[in-house]
């Protein structure tokens, strides 16, 4: 998995920056698309990269991926209006055992700094797509949003990897491991089978719940500034000091981390949650 803090102070520097009221709604238009997302040594992978709008993605059987995608452009004028539709493009890569849609424009560093790139920009638009998505259940997904919609997602088995801006995520009957993050809004994962493979669950700004099936068997890695926990499981207290080494006046120096470790059941996976100002529910699901 890829680290997806790392985009979050410049994609929360862009999000504040583009907080402007256009006039005038010019333009709403239906895209749909169907697409064929095979496996490939076994393996396939489904990627969305939005900017403005929600997405609602949802698994079902078969090796189809189908797109609806409701676009809007809001701008300042009609030049504005005029330079969005010849600016702002849904991009679609098909590789083998790999599908992205990729909402490219002004906005993104360019393709050499990386596709998940997104920087402030002196356009008077905003061009918005509401994804509604089919996906083959058994597919990875690697889904990245940054305003104006959250994101909810059901019925994946796969992994995945799943990071927003200033909106919520909430993920419901999933049974595979992976990374969820937002920075100003809230985590809601409803799991239809326990993690197995390692996972990291945060939000900076919000409240991360999770809802396990019965017979928990994991170790979770705690870590939050202002936050609290609550469980309704059975959880043993795991003694654990993580050491940072550093270098001071030539001597080298070992500084206790803050991380607390708690076990479910016989342990396993380890499921690590990032807080910082809000609150993290282990739960059961009833």
């Amino acid at each position: 998995m890829r680290n997806l803090i790392a985009l979050a102070a410049a994609v929360a520097v862009f999000a504040l920056s583009t907080g402007a009221v256009f006039a005038k709604t010019y333009e709403t238009e239906t895209i749909e698309r169907t697409l064929t997302l095979e496996r490939v040594d076994g393996e396939r992978t489904f990627a969305l990269n939005n900017v403005w709008g929600s997405v609602k993605l949802t698994g079902h059987s078969g090796d189809r991926v189908e797109v609806i995608a409701e676009k809007s452009i809001k701008a300042g004028s009609v030049r504005d209006y005029e330079r969005a539709r010849e600016e702002v493009v849904l991009d679609i890569t098909e590789e083998d055992g790999y599908l992205e849609l990729y909402v490219d424009g002004p906005f993104r560093g360019g393709r050499n700094s990386g596709r998940g790139d997104v920087r402030c920009h002196d356009r008077d638009y905003q061009v918005y797509y509401e994804f509604e998505i089919k996906v083959p259940r058994d597919a990875d997904i690697e889904i990245k949003c940054v305003n104006d919609g959250d994101i909810e997602i059901s019925g994946i088995s796969g992994d995945y990897e799943v990071f927003h801006v200033n909106d919520d995520i909430e993920m419901k009957d999933v049974s595979g491991s992976g990374e969820v993050y937002t920075v100003n809004g809230d985590v809601t994962l409803h799991f239809k089978k326990n993690p197995t493979g390692d996972c990291r669950f945060g939000s900076l700004n919000g409240d991360v719940h999770m809802h396990f099936t019965p017979g928990l068997s994991a170790d979770f890695y705690l870590k939050t500034f202002n936050g609290n926990f609550y469980t309704d499981f059975n959880l043993d207290h795991v003694p654990s000091v993580e050491f940072a080494e550093v270098e001071h006046n030539g001597r080298t120096v070992y500084r206790a981390g803050r991380t607390t470790v708690v076990r479910a059941g016989k342990g396993g996976p380890a499921i690590e949650l990032d807080g910082f100002n809000g609150d993290m529910f282990i739960l059961e699901k009833r």
